[in-house]
């Protein structure tokens, strides 16, 4: 609890910050306001949902039959058992001998994973009747859906977990029902239509109940939701928010609803020439927030409630999903709707650990590739296994830790505070490379001293008992350095640092292909030609980024040529493959990336996991797809290394412009490119300290400007130019021959 009230504290202060924003109004309002979705088909619960919410309340709206019908969801309801009882005991892997036993049979899943929980739960349906066909406007600027002009207008309330509607068609409150949950109980107390539900306990976990509470007026209806995490008593408390939604003036309700969405819209911008890929920047924005924002429960697979059961559980799923679902708010300046999953993470922690001790008797944190709602800690667990889902291969992947770590690390490094590193960020870092340190060190080497890495399994492709995969060397290489790091900022830990040191010297090569041209493999002698789900082999360019555009040509051009040649089946890769490609400024990549969107966006606006008709698509809304925004801004932004790189992805003919995107640093950066050409750069520092970016002119006639007057800054051999910033002040960087 303390862990978890902690880093709240830290995003509230982190939004209330106005030094962060220096503009309130909404930027590139017009921008905004072309993003709105329209629609006239709604017969698909996913394809053409017109998805609301406010960050933990969910509502999809669609049409059946002929009624117009609203699927509830609230990110904290689940039905959290984990029934391990008759699963076999968990797998023993010793380092040292190359063995390892027990476990489920490999590529099947343990009988705990066959029953439908854990899985998160729809809480409920409104139907307003007769209202099909119907046509829709998303106004994701204010955050609510317009049906049939303004007949009926649809909020989830920004300020309070509450959906008002505004119209006089009459609104009903229906229950779902599934055969092995007991059934949900309906009533009505004074005018106000409620439903409970108790989901049920397992021997470790307590269960959990939820209400929703429905209050008719004269043109408005008010509909509460309140779990049991939120009140001792969720029936009586959502009665409560929806007569007082009832009761309160729909105008304030709504002005206060719209100044905290256009506060977030505030915070940073774009404008391309291409406004397709614009729109989708900013619809891909506002469904990560209509899903997330701090203190709330963090969603897991999928957004909203399109089926009564999710597949894969919906669960938080930790080889590439759930990383890269919170990834993309960063760069785009929005890193507090990332806050939900440093509360995840860490709150795992204390399991990690004991799973690193329970599978391979060492010390630190190992992450699997599933967490569920609600896990409690294996202290206190009674449960054969003490609880723990793990099967064979997937749970066993050695640098999922270091992915886990990845994204907590960067949000420290895009919100640099020193509170979150020690706190927070450090603790996962120290536990993920004490872990690393006692693999590296138990591991067979080989003829020229390296470590033999492994067993291990390469996500999502081969069996067990792989040896120095590329996710694993990415993903360890790129946590020893964010713990090097993070000790250095902190004065702290300095056996670690020399033990991380030494460790990093048995780290072996990343695996070629043979031949002229190598490519990096999944595990050596593995085909190059492998078709990935996941793509691995790029993963040290991102999301690991041990390597980059700074990096040494040969290295460069193997990446390079990695990127280019990588074959995919176009699942869990889209955002990989177009951030690599932008990191590496590979021609073409706006295109590619516009081509992969184009090909899986849905009439709603939302995106598929495949293109075409896949069955993969019609099990909801993946959450990962909405960081395509920030592949998006990797176009126009990047910071790898902390070195601040403007349009390096974006086509010099091509015509943008964007605001307050996010650097690492902690630095806000706004520029627009014009008639071929890159003019200045503006540069907000929120926490001080030394701004470096690449010079994207031909001349070395740079000048730095604050409050007017010339900074001092150096010029290095690669184009970098450097300079110091105060906190809060802003600075302008411009060449002589950059502005007409």
């Amino acid at each position: 609890m303390r862990i978890t009230l902690f880093i709240i504290a830290l995003f509230t202060i982190a939004s209330c910050n106005k030094g962060d924003v220096k503009n309130d109004n909404i930027l590139f309002s017009q921008v905004l306001e072309n993003a709105r979705i329209n629609q006239t088909e709604h017969s698909n619960s996913i394809q053409n949902a017109v998805f609301i919410g406010n960050g933990d309340i969910n509502g999809m709206l669609f049409s059946s039959g002929n009624d117009l019908v609203i699927n509830l969801s609230k990110n904290d309801i689940w039905d959290a058992r984990l029934d391990t009882e008759n699963d076999p005991p968990l797998m023993k892997i010793d380092i040292a001998s190359r063995k390892y036993s027990g476990g489920a049979k490999e590529h099947d899943t343990p009988p705990s994973w066959k029953n439908p929980y854990p899985c998160p739960r729809m809480c409920g349906k409104l139907i307003i009747k007769n209202k099909a066909p119907f046509s829709s406007t998303l106004d994701i600027r204010e955050a609510k859906a317009n049906i049939n002009s303004n007949e009926i207008e649809v909020r989830a309330l920004a300020q309070k977990n509450a959906f008002l509607i505004q119209s006089e068609e009459e609104v009903g409150l229906e229950a779902v029902y599934v055969d092995y949950l007991p059934k949900a109980t309906l009533g009505e107390d004074e005018n106000v239509c409620w439903l409970t539900q108790d989901l049920p306990a397992d021997k470790d976990w307590k269960g959990m109940s939820f209400a929703v509470a429905l209050a008719r007026g004269e043109q408005k209806t008010a509909v509460g939701i309140v779990s049991s995490f939120d009140s001792p008593n969720p029936k009586a408390d959502a009665i409560a928010m929806a007569k007082q939604v009832l009761a309160e003036d729909a105008t304030e309700l709504v002005s206060e609803h719209d100044k905290i969405w256009a506060e977030f819209w505030s915070r940073s911008a774009i404008q391309l020439e291409d406004t397709i890929l614009t729109n989708i920047w900013y619809q891909n924005l506002y469904f990560m927030r209509c899903v997330s924002k701090p203190g709330v429960y963090p969603i897991g697979l999928y957004a909203g409630a399109a089926n009564e059961n999710a597949l894969w559980h919906g669960s938080y799923t930790l080889d590439y999903n759930v990383e890269q679902a919170f990834w993309g708010p960063y760069c785009c300046n929005q890193g507090e709707l990332s806050e939900p999953y440093d509360r995840l993470i860490l709150d795992y922690l204390p399991r990690a650990k004991w799973f690193a001790w329970e599978t391979f008797e060492l010390d630190g944190a190992f992450y699997p590739i599933n967490i569920f709602g609600h896990e409690p800690s294996p202290d206190a667990c009674v449960s054969v296994n003490k609880r723990m889902m793990a099967y064979i291969p997937w749970s066993y992947v050695l640098g999922t830790s270091g992915y886990v770590s990845r994204n907590i690390w960067l949000r420290y490094k895009y919100y640099p505070d020193e509170n979150y590193l020690k706190n927070i960020a450090y603790p996962l870092l120290k536990e993920s490379s004490i872990f690393y340190c006692n693999v590296l060190e138990q591991c067979n080497k080989d003829e020229v001293g390296k470590a033999i890495l492994g067993p291990s399994f390469s996500p999502e492709h081969g069996d067990f008992g792989t040896y120095n995969c590329a996710f694993d060397i990415a993903f360890i290489t790129s946590t020893f350095n964010s713990t090097l790091e993070a000790i250095d900022l902190q004065n702290t830990d300095s056996a670690l640092a020399e033990r991380i040191k030494t460790n990093m010297k048995l780290i072996p090569e990343l695996p070629l292909s043979e031949g002229k041209n190598p490519v990096v493999v999944d595990w050596p002698g593995d085909d190059p030609k492998r078709s990935h789900n996941i793509p691995t082999t790029v993963a040290s360019v991102f999301p690991a980024e041990t390597h980059s555009w700074f990096s040494p040509t040969l290295e460069k051009e193997i990446l390079t040529s990695t990127v280019n040649n990588i074959k995919n089946t176009g699942v869990n890769s889209m955002i990989t493959m177009a951030v690599a490609k932008a990191r590496l400024s590979i021609d073409g990549t706006w295109k590619w990336l516009k081509e992969e969107l184009v090909s899986r966006r849905r009439s709603n606006g939302m995106l598929t996991i495949m293109p075409g008709d896949h069955p993969f698509n019609s099990f909801g809304i993946y959450t990962e797809d909405f960081s395509c925004s920030g592949a998006i801004t990797e176009l126009l932004l990047q910071s790898v290394d902390d070195i601040i790189r403007v349009f390096p992805a974006w086509p010099l003919e091509k015509e943008g412009k964007f605001k307050n995107l996010r650097a690492q640093g902690g630095f806000l950066v706004s520029s627009e490119q014009k008639d071929s050409q890159i003019r200045s750069i503006y540069v907000t520092s929120t926490v001080g300290g030394t701004c470096r970016v690449l010079n994207p002119w031909n001349t070395k006639d740079i000048t730095i400007l604050s409050k007017g007057e010339k900074v001092s800054a150096e010029v290095n051999t690669n184009q970098i130019i450097s300079f110091e910033t105060q906190k809060g002040e802003s600075y302008i960087i411009k060449s002589i021959y950059n502005e007409k």
